[in-house]
């Protein structure tokens, strides 16, 4: 292993999901189907409906990354941002492979273990944004901003 990937020499203390993502990417990029990745291009597709949004982000994903890997472990998060001055609704869609949960310390404080369920609501869980540069593209103003994130398509593998 050693050779291959020298983060994982010596005795320093290593993180599975690190190693997990490591030998995931290295199957990936041996078996992409993918051999020539088309050029970058901007998504402009806020006038569409959220599902039509989530299939153009997920072929243009697919158009540059597709192996049994993606197909196993490949999951859409959602996040949606709202604009607290007019309301306007944004959407961005990402792929992922795996999620990095955290633990909620109130959940343990409490009840002593934590759910699988509980760490899910805890990553998904809203969160108040201001002052973060972000500019509405309906009201142009730069305010508040609320975010809602989602698992918006599941992998058959979950990791």
């Amino acid at each position: 292993m050693a050779r291959v990937a020298p983060q994982f020499t010596g005795y320093g203390q290593q993180d599975a999901q690190e190693f997990l993502r490591f030998l995931l990417d290295g199957i990936h990029n041996e078996l992409n189907r993918v051999t020539s990745k088309p050029p970058y291009k901007e998504i402009d597709c806020e006038k569409e409906s959220i599902e039509k949004q989530s299939e153009v982000w997920a072929q243009y994903f697919k158009a540059r990354d597709s192996s049994i890997i993606t197909d196993l472990f490949e999951g859409q998060l959602c996040s949606c941002l709202t604009c607290s001055k007019c309301g306007f609704k944004s959407y961005t869609f990402d792929n992922f492979c795996d999620l990095s949960l955290s633990i909620p310390r109130k959940s343990v404080k409490i009840t002593g273990y934590v759910s699988l369920e509980e760490c899910l609501k805890s990553y998904i869980s809203p969160e108040r944004m201001s002052q973060c540069g972000y500019k509405c593209s309906k009201c142009k103003g730069v305010d508040t901003m609320d975010k809602d994130m989602s698992i918006y398509r599941y992998p058959k593998v979950l990791v």
